[in-house]
């Protein structure tokens, strides 16, 4: 099938596939066959879902792409955690395919590496939720208008996140898809305490962004935010973490979160 005929399946079944399907009913249309039209019709749907699934690139490949090889052995590693979890908000659905973390893991150097070598690594796909490819055009909007980032539980995600954590990233338009590939200084030690990956339609996270408990230090959407925006909770296991690492990591921010 091609990749236009899949697209157009996603939302609902095309009329050319329903054609297929009605071709093979009997001139009689008994109630079997209408039955028969139907789960064509609906093995048709599932299979392009999964296929709209599997036509994703995998965090590896966009690292190759920026020519990034031992990053992108670093995804293809044990040590990376590949997540493959999808959030439909607004016009947009934003697909986490994976995260690793680690010390020497990229080609490239840059000077928050060299004040923090062990470096955490994150690929989130964009794409329209309506199945349309985004556009070329449409590109800097999206670099310069949306932010993803790690948060902490327990910590304010307006004061610790990927801008305050010395950290970059960088789009990749690849058949309709946009991939972000982000880096920050490694959330790894904070991992008992309950890690996110936030995303937002703006290019910095104010206090009404997401909504954070005071009581709890969780993190979730704000309902009332209004643009498209999501959070992952990352699978990350409590002991990968540094407890002391992390109190001296949050203290140069203490002053900030009063």
């Amino acid at each position: 099938m091609k990749r236009e005929q899949l697209l157009d399946a996603i939302g609902f079944i095309n009329d050319e596939a329903v054609r297929d399907a009605k071709a093979y009913q009997s001139p009689k249309r008994h109630y079997g066959s209408r039955v028969f039209v139907i789960a064509a019709a609906i093995m048709l749907l599932t299979s392009t879902a999964v296929a709209a699934v599997w036509m994703l690139l995998q965090a590896s490949d966009i690292a190759e792409r920026k020519g990034d090889y031992t990053l992108s052995d670093a995804f293809d590693s044990e040590k990376a955690i590949s997540i493959n979890e999808s959030i439909t908000s607004e016009e947009y659905t934003f697909t986490l395919l994976a995260i690793v973390s680690g010390d020497g893991i990229s080609d490239y150097i840059g000077s928050a590496m060299q004040r923090q070598p062990e470096r955490t690594y994150v690929v989130l796909a964009i794409q329209n939720a309506d199945g349309s490819p985004i556009q070329k055009e449409d590109l800097f909007d999206l670099t310069n208008n949306f932010m993803v980032t790690p948060m902490i539980r327990g910590v304010k995600p307006w004061v610790v996140n990927a801008a305050s954590m010395g950290g970059s990233f960088s789009d990749s338009l690849v058949d309709g898809v946009v991939y972000r590939l982000v880096e920050c200084d490694s959330i790894m030690i904070f991992a008992n305490r309950g890690l996110y990956l936030g995303v937002c339609a703006e290019p910095f996270i104010n206090r009404d962004t997401f909504k954070f408990d005071e009581s709890t230090g969780e993190i979730t959407v704000n309902p009332d935010y209004p643009g498209a925006s999501a959070v992952f909770e990352l699978p990350i296991d409590a002991s990968h973490a540094d407890p002391e690492q992390a109190e001296q990591y949050l203290e140069r921010y203490e002053e900030l979160a009063e």
